[in-house]
Parts: C-alpha cells; structure tokens; sequence
C-alpha cells in the first residue's frame, strides 16, 4: 500500500505542477499590477483565452486517472511491501565504492546496470535472498544512476513486480504483472496514456475489464514508441508464476531483446530457468555464491549485541568464538533464511546463559536443511502449546495469503466459545492506542505458539518464507499438523475457524471506508454507497471462499457454514454501526452484494435452503442496485458440477426471472446504467458480466462463450471462449435455458475481419461450428443444442431486417453479400463442412476423395432456414485434378448432386451445385 500511495504521489505531483503552471499567469492577469484588480481589455481578452486550457487539463487529469484505476488492483504492492529490508551490514557487495573490485565481477549487477545487456536473472537456493536483493536493487538510488550510463542520459522509468505463490490468484499471473508495470509506467508518464491507450483514454465512465492479449500489446507498444525514454524492469519470483514457466521466460526474452528495455528477474534455479535463462555467464547471478561476507557479518552482528556475548568471550576466549562463527558460515551454504533462525536460537542460548560449548551442541545439533530445520522448531514448541500451534498454522495455511492480525483475535475466541462468531460484537475499539494494544497482544500469543514461524507485518499475519509454507503444505505435514491440532478427540476445521473469524471481523469492521483512489476519479462518484461499500464487498468475497470450499467439503461442517451464513444475512441489517451513517438504502445495497457474493461463489447446497423463496433474490432490489439478474452472475462463475447448476439455474428461474429479462434501472436509464457497472466492475471479483453490453441473460451467456473473431486466418486456432463454452455443453446451459424460452432471434455479437456486429443467437452458434475440431468431444451435445435452435429460428425477419435502409450501415459488406446470396463466405464453408461426418472412398487411380456430409437431422432445418437468407448451402469437397466429374458411391447413394468442377490446388475451395 505504501508503494501504491507513492505511484500516486507521484503522478498527482506531476499533474498538479502542470496545473499550477497554468494558473499562476492567470492569476497575474486577474490581479494585475500590485495586486489590483485587472481591468485592461487586452489582458482579459487573453484571460478568457487561457482558462479553456486549464479546463483541458483538469479533464485530462481525470482521463489519465481512469485509466490507471482500471489497471490497479489492490494486491499489486502487497508482496513488495512484506518483504523484509537488508539487515544494514548487508549487500554492500552490490554497490562497491570502486567499479573494479572483485565482488563487482562476482556479482556483476552494476556491469549489467550500465552496460549493454538485456536479461540478468539472479538465481539461488531457497531462503538465500533472491526476493530481498531484487527489492534492494530496485529501489536504491544507485541503480537509476547507473542506468541512466546505459541510457546515455535519457529518462529511465522503473517499474518492478514480485510474483507470490501465498496469495491472490492475480498475484502469481500474467495478468497480475502485466497490470503492475503497465500501471507504474504510466504513473510516471501519464502522457503515454494518450498514444498507447487512446479509445481507453476518451472513456471517462466504464472502463472494459483487461485481457492479457491487449496488456501485453500494451507493453510491447511502450517498448516500440518510447523515443525519449528507456524501461527497466525488475520481477522477482518467476517461479512463483502459476502459469507455464518456459512461457513466461520466452515472453520477458522477447521483451528484453528491444535496445530500449532491461529485465533483472530472479527465480529458483530450477531446470526450466537455466536452460532458459542461464546460458550467459556474465548475467547471472547465484545468491549463495556471493552472500558469504554478508553471513559473517550479520552472524557477527546479531550474537554481538546480545548482552551477554562480551562475557562470554571473555570466559571461552575470541577463539572459539570466532570458531562458533565459522561453523554458522560453513553449514549454511548460502542460505541465509537459516542463518537468521539458527541466530535466532543461539540468542534464545545466550539468554538462557549457555557456554560456548552449549552453543556448540546447539548448533551441531540444528539441521543443515531447511526442512528438517523447520520441523525441529515446530517440535520445540511447548506441549501445552502445541494444539494452537497446529490450529495457528493451519489457519494460516488454508488462508492462501496473509491475513489481517484481528483474523487471529477472533481465531483465539474459538477456543472458549465455538459459536462466537454468532453473537452481535461489541463497539469496534474506537482508539488506535487501543487498536494498536490489541494488536500486540494477540501477535505475542500467536508468536509464543508458534515460535516465530508466523511473522507480524504491519497489520498482517503471514509465514515467516515461502519455503515454510511449501514445507506445511505438503500432505504429510497437514495431517501432522490435523494431528496435533485435536481437541478431546475432536477434529479441528481450519476453513470452518476461518469463515467463524471472517464473520465476525465483518461484523466489526468499518464496511463505508472510502475504497482506494476514490478521490482521485471522477466516475465512480466518491459518495456513491455501492463504491463506498467497498470494503464490505472485499471482505464478504473471502468469506464467500472459505463457504465455497466448505460446501465442497460436505460433510458435518455443512450445517455450521448454512447457520454461519444466515446469521450474516440476518446481521447485516441489525448489527451495530460503529458509528458509521448506514442509512435504509445502505442496507439494501449490502445484503444485494452479499447475495450477489453466494450466488457468484456457487453454493449450490446453501442456496437449496433459500431458493424455494421467491424473495431470496428480490428482483427490484437486483435490477435498481447492480442492473443485473442472478441468472447472469451463475454463469461467470458456475456451481462445481453439472447437477448443482442445473437445480440453482432452475430454482432462479422458477421463482419467476426469464432468460430474456432485461435490467435497467428504475431512474436514470442508461447513464446510471454505466454507473452502477462500473462501480461493479469496481468492488467485485466476478466482473465479466458487468463489462459487457446491457442484455438478458441469455444474450451473456452467449456472448460469454461463444465470442468469436471470424477471417480467413482467425479460424486456425481456438477461440479464447472455448472452454467457457465446452463448460456450457457439459453443462446443458444453453438446452436449460431454451426450455425456459430463452429467445434464439435475439441478437449477439461477432467480430469479421475487424468489424464487430449482431447477428441472430442461431446463427452465431451455426458459426461457431468453424472451431468444431477444438471441441470435437463435445459434437453430439452441439449438433442436439443447434437443432433446438434452428427449429425456433426466424430467419425471415432477421433477411428483412438486413434489407432494409435503416440496418444498411450496421452491417458490413461481407455479411450483406453472404444474405443476398452472391457469395459463400470461406470460414462459413468450413464450418458447415466441419460440422459434417467425414467419409473416404477409394478409386481406381488409386487416389483419395473426400467428402462431408451433413448430419441428417440438421440437413433439413438446416437448409429450410438459410434459403430465405439467399445463402448457397454447399457441399465441399477436395479434389485432386485426375479425378474430376467422379462422384463417390456413398455420395450418389445418399442423393446428392454434385456439379462438375476441378481444382488445381486441394488447398482452394470450390463450390459444389446447390443442394
């Protein structure tokens, strides 16, 4: 967050001194000569001149604003922010006071800096400070000096991303790290929005959802046009990325091989990284070939200034204590994770008034890995302590990210109320002396269990390393853990514990704080109460995660997570304000968003307990607070099974919402529609449905699965939707929804050669066939769902529609010739082809013609359907020029009439007589 606010500081400095220049000779025009009022004609003529441009400025102030809270996200500083500093006595190998010294061509991180090359990856094992150095180097004052001998005195703009496994999903991914450098790229150059951005940059109101194909052409642009400029990055963690490593590593190769751009990445030295990264020398660097110095300083440091160390020197002689040292050094290999927890124990030994050949024991004793080190600690732990120990770390481990320090306050009730989180909380503690009271309190508790495995920072609780929580995520270490954790025989829940604490955390929390950034934007307004609930919504999608996976647990937990959630639903218009104004309208918003929430995590087995109620989902609530049906949310993010999404669909239909309701507000129509969209867009997880087009649900979920990009060289490679719309197969939804009426005439959208436009429902799922052999395992679930549609289909009004005056210009050349008959477009031939079974037939060249046939049970409606459109309905063959005029067997046996023609290339397509 500190980070975040500093991106910000910057970007409003620069505005506000452009602003500032701009008025001050315009409060020299306005005062005039010692300070009086100006009265000359020539000056206020120049006056009224000048101020339009200061309007321009504030107005673009607000454009760039949009553009950059459209690619922040909340977790983009989080994983820089936690990472410890450099202990002082360390890294001062990294920046040498001459340019010559040894350490220099060990590390080589200042020869790269400002020299010529590309990529430096630093390597090294885990625990030896890859993340620390990366940190280190991206934000000392040195590197900028040094890169700016690489840039030959150009601008360079920094930018840096720390990938994380203990965390959100966009915190590991592509998207996550294409967001954040783009985001501090234009936080320093605000003015690049304008020509990488431009439809974006006019577009004050809503802004579209990202995709990673154009963030990535957003950062390949900004590499290509910066004139004036260079880009160095740095990304730590790469194999903390939760995608395909050789992937990424190809794709920052590609970006570092532009002369105006360096990359500084940092990974585990696994085999994908070397074989990637590795092959240059001169820009890698291994942690633990470098840090040895470091060691025995910090080594030295930290048993020095224990009270009790000159003592004991002086009894066993500088000697041995050197010796002591020397060990530490020699068993760490590098690793100076372990050298910060073997320390840590000696110091506990000094404490305790050990010899020097107490420490000696002690330190022959201790593991020279990491893991067997890590279990040594956890077997240390009190017995008397040990339950909590195992509950604390396996409360942290099903969090998957760190959590907020009053999760482990309410964690710590659990042990003497188990139904706590029932009750209505007491007055939130109204001073931050208390707050911050509170909060030492239950870090001391959690460290005394824990024995420092778990670390404080700021106000968040998370592991000590990456490495300890892959170590207590392994099955064996859970089940230890589950173990220990019992009570009386009685199993222990960490996602049950985790749900109690988020409940009532929620209930005592502050659910109006302005979310982040607010100010600094124009739409979504500051006051609004759907925006200023923000937090509220943050706070109720963990919890809605924690029931997700409880629900897919089953078991006896089901009945706690549904009296756990309704007391919730019931709190929300009951529970104690903490001083906030939630007035009836805030209320109402809040338990939408909460129902909203346990419809998008899926909850299939919860919502059967409510669903038999029409009012569950108030339809007037849905339509004036978020312009959306439930209908739509269920299929951004879908019950886990088929089952479950086909009773929740059934029961949201039954209870009386149409597959062709359309939701617009009460007052305000479409601006307030934008609004409310984009405040959406805004405080939820689940955004897809908010960033498209206004429709029914049926139309979105169309749009959602079968979104396509029809061309000539478009239909080569799946569609990005093909596995939301496999999922939709597998599922039944478009059968389930033709059942309940839903409109095959309605219109959807579809992209050709670049131009976007709306066709019938029907026939953009006929389209669709052109990707059938993407999704060949799913042909019979198509062919039975397309001949439902083809048999309500109305091409006769849709024929007419294209005809007339009024529709000529929404509709492109290619799609007006394929309606009037006068041609057959490529990519359709191919998908009637492709949707045909493919037979083969012998002749007596020798050679091979193939023929496709449609199914016979579409052939008919098939062909009735697109006659009136004027469409030549084809057979498509392949023919070799030896063996034109012959007609297979099989062919002539099903009746068809093929026309004479030849091909002088298998590759060019012919069009057979009209069937």
């Amino acid at each position: 967050m500190q980070s975040d606010l500093r991106q910000w500081e910057a970007f409003n400095s620069l505005r506000h001194k452009e602003i500032l220049n701009t008025l001050q000779p315009l409060t020299k025009l306005v005062q005039g000569p010692q300070g009086c009022p100006n009265t000359q004609l020539q000056d206020l003529n120049q006056l009224c001149i000048d101020l339009p441009a200061l309007s321009l400025d504030t107005r673009q102030y607000v454009l760039e604003a949009t553009v950059l809270k459209s690619l922040h996200y909340p977790e983009l500083s989080l994983r820089h922010d936690i990472i410890p500093e450099p202990h002082a006595v360390t890294l001062h190998w990294a920046f040498p006071p001459s340019q010559g010294s040894n350490m220099d061509a060990i590390g080589g991180i200042c020869s790269w800096l400002s020299g010529s090359g590309g990529l430096f990856w630093v390597s090294g094992k885990p625990g030896s400070g890859k993340s620390t150095f990366i940190k280190f180097i991206a934000d000392n004052t040195n590197t900028q000096k040094l890169l700016t001998q690489w840039s030959k005195g150009q601008e360079v703009i920094l930018a840096a991303h720390y990938f994380t496994i203990y965390g959100t999903p966009i915190q590991r991914s592509l998207e996550g790290l294409f967001r954040s450098l783009i985001y501090k790229i234009l936080s320093q150059e605000p003015t690049l929005i304008r020509k990488v951005l431009p439809q974006r940059y006019k577009n004050e109101k809503i802004q579209e959802p990202w995709k990673q194909s154009e963030l990535q052409s957003v950062l390949k642009k900004l590499a290509r046009e910066l004139v004036h400029s260079r880009l160095c990055f740095f990304i730590d963690g790469l194999d903390e990325y939760a995608g395909d490593h050789l992937d990424i590593c190809e794709t920052l190769q590609d970006l570092s091989r532009s002369p105006c751009v360096k990359l500084c990445v940092s990974s585990r030295p696994w085999n994908v990284f070397e074989n990637a990264l590795g092959g240059d020398t001169d820009s890698k660097l291994y942690m633990q070939d470098v840090t040895r110095a470091d060691i025995q300083q910090y080594t030295k440091t930290m048993l020095r200034s224990h009270p009790r160390w000159d003592s004991l020197v002086s009894e066993a002689g500088s000697d041995k204590a050197d010796s002591l040292v020397q060990q530490i050094i020699d068993k760490s290999s590098g690793v100076f994770l372990w050298v910060t927890l073997v320390t840590r124990l000696l110091r506990e030994g000094l404490t305790n008034d050990d010899s020097i050949q107490d420490l000696n024991r002690r330190l022959e004793s201790f593991p020279s890995e990491l893991e067997p080190f890590f279990r040594l600690i956890l077997d240390s732990v009190d017995p008397f302590y040990r339950d909590r120990m195992a509950r604390a770390l396996l409360f942290a481990l099903h969090a998957q990210k760190p959590l907020h320090i009053q999760m482990y306050m309410f964690h710590d009730r659990e042990y003497e109320e188990e139904d706590y989180a029932l009750g209505e909380p007491e007055r939130m503690i109204a001073t931050l002396q208390q707050r911050t009271s509170q909060a030492a309190r239950v870090f001391r508790r959690v460290n005394g269990w824990c024995k420092g495995l778990l670390e404080r920072n700021h106000d968040q609780i998370e592991f000590l390393h990456r490495t300890l929580y892959d170590f207590l995520a392994t099955p064996e270490m859970q089940q230890t853990l589950k173990e220990k954790a019992k009570t009386n025989n009685t199993d222990f829940c960490p996602l049950l514990s985790l749900l109690r604490a988020s409940i009532a955390h929620t209930k005592r929390s502050r659910w109006l704080q302005p979310p982040a950034f607010t100010s600094y934007v124009k739409a979504p307004k500051a006051e609004d109460p759907l925006v200023a609930l923000t937090p509220f919504a943050k706070m109720v999608k963990d919890m809605m995660d924690y029931a997700r996976r409880l629900e897919s647990m089953g078991g006896e937990t089901l009945l706690s997570t549904t009296t756990l959630l309704d007391n919730m639903d019931m709190s929300i218009g009951t529970v104690e304000a903490n001083g906030e104004v939630r007035d009836t309208k805030t209320i109402a918003i809040a338990r939408v968003l909460y129902r909203y929430h346990v419809l998008g995590a899926g909850l299939a087995r919860y919502l059967a307990t409510k669903l038999p109620s029409t009012t569950y989902f108030d339809r007037s609530s849905f339509a004036l607070f978020i312009c959306q049906s439930p209908l739509s949310v269920i299929f951004e993010r879908s019950p886990s099974s088929k089952e479950a999404f086909g009773w929740v669909a059934k029961a949201i239909m039954d209870s009386g919402y149409s597959p062709n309701d359309s939701f617009l507000p009460s007052e305000g129509g479409r601006e307030m529609e934008c609004n409310i969209l984009s405040a959406m867009c805004t405080i939820t997880h689940y955004t897809r449905i908010f960033s498209l087009r206004q429709g029914t649900p049926w139309q979105q979920l169309v749009e959602m699965t079968t979104s396509m990009v029809l061309g000539n060289e478009n239909t080569s490679s799946p569609p990005k939707t093909l596995s939301d719309f496999m999922t939709a197969l597998e599922y039944d939804a478009f059968l389930l929804l033709l059942g309940y009426g839903a409109n095959v005439n309605s219109l959807a959208l579809i992209k050709v050669e670049g131009e976007t436009f709306t066709i019938p429902i029907w026939l953009n799922f006929l389209l669709y066939a052109v990707y059938l052999p993407f999704f060949s395992k799913h042909t019979t679930a198509y062919e039975t769902t397309l001949d439902h549609m083809l048999k309500a289909a109305e091409p006769e009004t849709w024929s007419q529609n294209l005809r007339g005056a009024d529709h000529q210009h929404n509709v492109p050349q290619l799609i007006k010739d394929l309606a009037g008959g006068r041609m057959v477009l490529q990519t359709f031939a191919k998908s009637l082809s492709r949707l045909t079974r493919v037979e083969r037939g012998k002749f007596a060249g020798g050679g091979d013609l193939v023929v496709r046939i449609l199914p016979e049970s579409l052939n008919k409606e098939a062909f009735a359907l697109l006659e009136p459109l004027g469409l030549n309905v084809v057979m498509v063959e392949e023919l070799r020029r030896d063996y034109e005029n012959m007609i297979p067997a099989r062919g002539a046996k099903r009746g068809l009439s093929v026309a004479k023609f030849a091909t002088d290339d298998v590759r060019d397509w012919k069009i057979a007589k009209r069937l």
